[in-house]
């Protein structure tokens, strides 16, 4: 078993109401894979990320901080976030 040793992602930052109407407004149709999905793998990456920094901080190279607002910036399938990772 594994516990989490960091920080823990209070709620989801991308896929989030806002998010899907800010969508909606631009679809007349939603396709999971091209509009959801992207938004829910990122959370999940940002749940991964934040426990990899924060509760294994020697595993990792910067901040968390500064990370973040990489992370924030870029799109789930952009190859910045490929080579930010």
């Amino acid at each position: 078993s594994s516990t989490l040793l960091g920080e823990p992602a209070a709620r989801p930052r991308y896929f989030t109401a806002p998010a899907i109407e800010s969508l909606l407004g631009s679809h007349a149709e939603l396709d999971f894979r091209a509009h959801l999905w992207p938004l829910i793998a990122k959370d999940a990456g940002y749940a991964y990320y934040r426990e990899l920094f924060t509760g294994h901080p020697s595993r990792v190279r910067g901040t968390w901080a500064s990370f973040e607002a990489r992370f924030d910036a870029l799109d789930w399938y952009s190859p910045g976030r490929e080579d930010l990772v």
